[in-house]
């Protein structure tokens, strides 16, 4: 019986990651639709945490992300206060070190309502 050395089958699934910057496209991620999300969850991901407390805080991300890739994105349907309908938003979030670097949002709407 022929052997597979299981790190050549997943190293790839513990690398691969967007590049910073680069959203996919929602209909690239595991979920069937973005996450609902209240705006004020999100205030609680600061540059400095590691992965560990970024998956206690906002789940495993919705892309096919490993667990020591780069960068990590998530889609929300994000809402604020006294909002009952949400907008679609994107989040990425890289890492360097093992620690959040940056917290970067696809669009300005998304980051103005993140915070």
């Amino acid at each position: 019986m022929k052997q597979i050395h299981w790190l050549a089958v997943a190293a790839p699934l513990l690398i691969a990651s967007a590049a910073p910057g680069d959203f996919p496209e929602i209909e690239d991620g595991w979920l069937d639709a973005p996450e609902v999300i209240a705006a004020d969850t999100v205030k609680g991901v600061m540059i400095g945490m590691t992965r560990h407390q970024v998956y206690r805080h906002l789940g495993e991300p919705h892309f096919n992300e490993g667990i020591r890739a780069r960068t990590w994105n998530y889609m929300f349907d994000l809402r604020t206060k006294g909002q009952s309908a949400g907008m679609t938003c994107a989040l990425q979030l890289v890492y360097e070190a093992g620690r959040v670097k940056s917290i970067d949002w696809q669009t300005e709407s998304c980051a103005t309502a993140a915070k």
